[in-house]
């Protein structure tokens, strides 16, 4: 997540400068500024990704019932992504899937 105070957002580079994390958000206000401040995806899909962001949350996360499936794990939740959600994410948004 980002800020959504725009004074906030165009100075997170000098706040987190360093390593992967200062990339991420580099890379986040780039895209804000390249899209006039929108902060809203344009992805024409948008409602039905995040959509499905958040199933994958609650399967993975909230609902998972570690007693009857076991242990939730790194390849488990890869699995269950894969199996459950990707197909999913491919169906909404069609061509413009990533390759």
């Amino acid at each position: 997540m980002i800020p959504v105070r725009k004074d906030i957002l165009l100075k997170l580079p000098d706040v987190f400068s360093q390593g992967w994390v200062g990339d991420i958000f580099k890379t986040s206000v780039d895209q804000v500024t390249a899209n006039a401040l929108t902060t809203v995806p344009l992805v024409k899909g948008y409602p039905q990704v995040a959509q499905n962001l958040i199933d994958a949350w609650y399967g993975l996360c909230v609902e998972y019932d570690q007693k009857k499936s076991g242990v939730m794990t790194l390849p488990v939740m890869k699995e269950k992504l894969v199996k459950e959600f990707l197909p999913k994410q491919k169906q909404i948004l069609g061509p413009d899937f990533p390759k």
